[in-house]
């Protein structure tokens, strides 16, 4: 995927680099992106360091202010497999996104969302995925707003304790 760089009318957004990571720590911090996310909470500067650079590899998407430059958000991606046995599916992809606590509830996600998802039509995706932990409201009414549509939920039992969950999978036909 190409020019990775996306602007909206607040905020810039682009790949992850190492500067990043004071924000990033900011982020990771907040308790509710693990029980929300089941995203690990780094004990220390040196952990995020570590979660940042793997974010780097993945290719996960830094959400900017455009005012500041402040990084508040991110979005995953990941290229979904199907069929058995299961194989990458270079048309579908998975997305998980998390935002800094103190910037939710303003638009910023479902604004960098629908910027997104216009650079994955252009690369002619057909489908985007996302799995949501049930408990997890804000975020299914979110994917709701972007016209995702319910298909089924996993009981991820033992994968995600000490939690018992399960997690919801919405998806959002592209019209390419």
């Amino acid at each position: 995927m190409q020019n990775r760089y996306i602007e909206t009318k607040r905020l810039n957004i682009r790949p992850f680099t190492a500067q990043d990571l004071t924000d990033y720590f900011e982020i990771l911090q907040e308790p509710t992106n693990f029980e929300l996310a089941g995203q690990p909470i780094p004990d220390n500067l040196e952990m995020a360091e570590r979660q940042l650079a793997q974010a780097i590899v993945q290719k996960t998407w830094a959400i900017c202010l455009k005012s500041n430059g402040k990084v508040i958000g991110l979005v995953e991606q990941q290229v979904r497999f199907t069929g058995q046995p299961p194989v990458p599916d270079e048309t579908q992809i998975q997305i998980g996104y998390l935002l800094n606590k103190k910037y939710r509830r303003l638009g910023y996600m479902q604004e960098a969302l629908t910027a997104i998802f216009v650079y994955f039509e252009q690369q002619g995706l057909t489908d985007i995925w996302a799995g949501v932990f049930l408990n997890n409201t804000p975020s299914r009414r979110l994917l709701e707003k972007l016209n995702f549509s319910y298909q089924y939920k996993v009981d991820l039992g033992p994968m995600v304790q000490p939690f018992q969950r399960e997690e919801a999978y919405y998806k959002l036909k592209i019209k390419n």
